[in-house]
């Protein structure tokens, strides 16, 4: 991949898959916290921000992708020409789907602001409107070619917020809120009931999505595509590693390892980009 497709292309979308992480991240975390007892609410309050965050991180990536992509087609030069923009965001069928993921993001914007409105209801809100822009993102890219593949990428995102955007928001947490120290600990060790089904459910979608796209086990290491998904595969299993470390440490009543725990988030960081370079990248 040349460097100007990595800018333009991949690097927004590389920002909008950590956004999206986060949020689904959030919302999954913050239904934990709610069936604790103790001092949650301070969880309460830095969850809020997380979704308030993550979801300005998700509108900024998509206005960076509105002018990625019309630097594509027009040229860096031409990317602010506004009857530029108005062709790709406004005129084309990129930006009919491209409208679909901004809706979905401002949505949940507008639900983390109402959280401290009206919490309960609110975090719901911001539950549901997370899964919808799940379900908006692969609207562009691979998954757009038929309503199988849509449907497919869906889950994977699905399965990959639930696993490793709740992972990076556990562990954060616990690393920056010293206080609440023993409750995140609880958390973590919860967690493995989420990441269990989840980690299964983001590898049997990939498994079946490698299929499709890499067609025969050669392309896996002829092809640019095949070969930049056995890296991101290589990642996925590194943060599996890693996972099954801490929670053999956590079945014998020990905290986990805070060597490990940073290494997860920086496999999951890889495995971020390694995603927005595969996006741009032909099957074959």
């Amino acid at each position: 991949m040349e460097w100007s497709a990595w800018t333009y292309e991949a690097l927004p979308k590389t920002i909008l898959y950590a956004a999206l992480l986060v949020i689904g991240g959030t919302a999954v975390s913050r239904w934990m916290v709610a069936t604790l007892t103790g001092p949650v609410s301070e969880l309460d309050q830095a969850l809020e921000r997380f979704g308030v965050v993550a979801s300005s991180v998700a509108l900024a990536a998509l206005l960076l992708r509105v002018f990625g992509h019309t630097a594509t087609v027009f040229g860096a030069a031409d990317a602010l020409h506004w009857s530029n923009i108005r062709v790709i965001a406004i005129e084309s069928r990129w930006g009919q789907a491209w409208h679909l993921q901004f809706i979905a993001a401002v949505a949940v914007m507008a639900c983390a602001f109402s959280i401290r409105l009206k919490r309960h209801a609110g975090w719901l809100l911001y539950t549901i409107a997370a899964f919808a822009l799940c379900a908006m993102i692969p609207r562009l890219g691979h998954g757009a070619t038929s309503i199988g593949h849509l449907l497919l990428h869906i889950l994977h995102l699905v399965g990959v917020s639930a696993w490793l955007g709740t992972l990076t928001v556990i562990v954060w947490l616990y690393f920056r809120n010293s206080q609440v120290r023993d409750t995140m600990a609880i958390l973590l060790q919860r967690f493995s009931t989420i990441a269990l089904p989840a980690a299964g459910l983001t590898a049997i979608t990939g498994v079946i999505a490698a299929a499709i796209y890499v067609e025969s086990f050669s392309n896996l290491l002829t092809t640019a595509y095949g070969r930049t998904l056995l890296i991101k595969i290589g990642g996925f299993v590194c943060i599996m590693t890693c996972g099954w470390s801490n929670w053999r440490r956590m079945r014998t009543s020990k905290a986990p390892r805070p060597q490990t725990l940073i290494a997860e988030l920086v496999f999951t960081a890889a495995v971020l980009v390694i995603t927005g370079v595969l996006t741009e990248t032909e099957h074959s």
